[in-house]
């Protein structure tokens, strides 16, 4: 697993682990988690971060009635990573289209506002990836 991997799939599994719950305290405690892997937790990897977990949150909220959540959403995270990583971070909306529909072939039921979210998700990540630490 790469570096731009290792931090997506932590936050991701953070988020999972604390309900999406965001305060200072577990921020930190992710942070904390992040310098273990090896990464320098900067002002501005924060702010990235932040915006991860942020969007994270909304997508986890719709979710909440979904049956076995925590493997649905790693799943789609997985496949997300793959998917920007294929792109190389850019992709029009024809990608796009085909990205959602895999993601259905896949079992996921995507509805109107859980694809809204995902965008959420996916403008965030890509931030990250175009951040250069990979």
């Amino acid at each position: 697993m790469g570096k731009f991997d290792d931090l997506i799939e932590t936050t991701a599994a953070f988020a999972l682990k604390n309900k999406n719950a965001f305060d200072g305290a577990n921020m930190l405690e992710l942070y904390a988690e992040l310098q273990k892997k090896g990464f320098e937790v900067t002002e501005d990897l924060k702010a990235y971060v932040g915006t991860v977990f942020d969007a994270m949150r909304d997508f986890y909220k719709i979710l909440l009635d979904t049956k076995n959540i925590e493997t649905t959403t790693l799943s789609i995270t997985d496949f997300m990573l793959d998917f920007m990583k294929r792109n190389k971070g850019r992709w029009g909306y024809g990608e796009w289209e085909t990205f959602t529909r895999e993601l259905v072939g896949r079992g996921v039921n995507l509805n109107q506002e859980l694809i809204v979210y995902m965008k959420g998700i996916f403008d965030a990540v890509r931030k990250i990836y175009s951040f250069q630490l990979w």
